[in-house]
């Protein structure tokens, strides 16, 4: 390495009240260089690399944490909303054979084979089954929501998930495995 400097110095001093030329004035130039070249490190260039490899392999490893949490965190996303599709299902499917019943309740009673009792059971049978009908679909939007998020989209995205596959030759499932 080499290193050059240069400086300039100058001082003036004046005393007006004296008469005649009682002031001084100094004036200095200063030029320094320097030369220096490494002989020996005893080990400091290899230390460096050393260190720097590791930060590498720390942040290959840190890269391969954050891949593999945001990989769990999107599959449990996406399996969570495949739950929450599936119970949505289900309790459209009872909701209807629920107004299905009710509505054989409500004829028995008109002509007379049914008692009141079980028409308002059966009415609020399918008052409960509407509630957590809903429920689920707000589970289910929610599950989307936040798949999506996991995903990187905004929320409001719209996603459609894939139906379930027949696997018939277990094809799908070696892949899987694989």
């Amino acid at each position: 390495s080499i290193t050059a400097s240069l400086s300039r110095f100058q001082d003036k001093t004046e005393y007006p009240a004296a008469n005649g030329n009682l002031g001084t004035q100094e004036k200095s130039n200063t030029i320094s260089g320097s030369f220096s070249w490494r002989l020996f490190d005893f080990g400091g260039r290899n230390a460096n690399q050393r260190s720097a490899n590791a930060l590498l392999r720390a942040a290959l490893a840190n890269h391969q944490a954050t891949v593999q949490t945001t990989l769990a965190s999107v599959i449990s996303a996406y399996f969570d909303a495949q739950t929450a599709r599936a119970t949505w299902q289900n309790k459209q499917d009872n909701t209807a054979l629920l107004e299905k019943i009710c509505a054989i309740a409500q004829r028995r009673e008109s002509k007379g084979a049914g008692s009141k009792i079980e028409t308002m059971q059966a009415t609020i049978s399918l008052t409960r089954a509407t509630l957590e009908k809903n429920h689920a679909k707000a589970a289910y939007q929610k599950s989307l929501a936040v798949l999506a998020l996991n995903i990187g989209l905004p929320s409001t995205t719209a996603l459609n998930l894939a139906e379930d596959i027949e696997d018939q030759d277990h094809s799908l499932r070696q892949d899987l495995d694989a």
